[in-house]
């Protein structure tokens, strides 16, 4: 209850009422506490976690925090997004029966090892049935830990799209007569293909690895 005084200063305090019998007549006996203090500071709590809580949801990296019995007690707008679940489905759940197939990867023996050993780890992993590759960052909390992740899908898809056109393009250079090569400045060999090498063990009787500078002279 806020409570104003006789001189007009608000303050809050808890009410205990108990009903008796005084003198054969109903009575209510009164006790009032001051916790004005406790409740100034709940409310400073409060909008401070609330600030926390805006700041956590304007990144645009996913933030999620759990506690030491896997309880998800906080997630962010950008994991929420990221992990295809809102804050009402996800917030306090057990994340390894709400994302079993985490399970299968680095997911739980890092987030465990980071929640015993309290230790700070970051790796990358892909979590497969939404097809999403996460760089996750890891910190131990007084209460269990904290994960803090970029989502790097569309990199890993570069990634993967960059090695693909890689090994079709050696495999074109490779089913060629013609002998391809590169150096650098110093003349030194840095690839070649297999028509190349085959050509260099017929002029030199030797191998990718096994020839050397003085193998290459102008009259060959």
């Amino acid at each position: 209850w806020l409570h104003v005084n006789k001189s007009g200063q608000r303050f809050y305090v808890e009410v205990y009422t108990h009903h008796t019998v005084f003198e054969g007549s109903d009575a209510r006996q009164v006790l009032i506490v001051n916790i004005d203090e406790k409740m100034r500071t709940e409310q400073i709590l409060t909008e401070k976690a609330a600030e926390l809580e805006n700041i956590l949801d304007s990144i645009t990296d996913g933030f999620y925090a759990l506690n030491h019995r896997w309880e998800v007690t906080f997630i962010n707008k950008a994991a929420q997004q990221a992990l295809s679940c809102t804050r009402e489905e996800i917030t306090g759940k057990n994340l390894w029966d709400f994302f079993p197939h985490s399970l299968e990867g680095r997911f739980y023996p890092e987030y465990n090892r980071a929640m015993t050993e309290r230790v700070s780890l970051h790796f990358e992993e892909l979590y497969a049935p939404l097809g999403v590759w996460g760089s996750m960052n890891v910190y131990p909390t007084r209460d269990g830990i904290a994960v803090y992740f970029v989502d790097i899908t569309e990199r890993k898809k570069i990634q993967e799209k960059i090695y693909n056109d890689g090994q079709n393009l050696r495999a074109i250079i490779n089913n060629t007569r013609d002998l391809i090569w590169s150096v650098d400045r110093q003349s030194q060999i840095i690839t070649g293909n297999n028509a190349f090498w085959n050509r260099v063990k017929e002029l030199t009787g030797k191998s990718e690895g096994e020839v050397v500078e003085a193998d290459f002279v102008q009259d060959r």
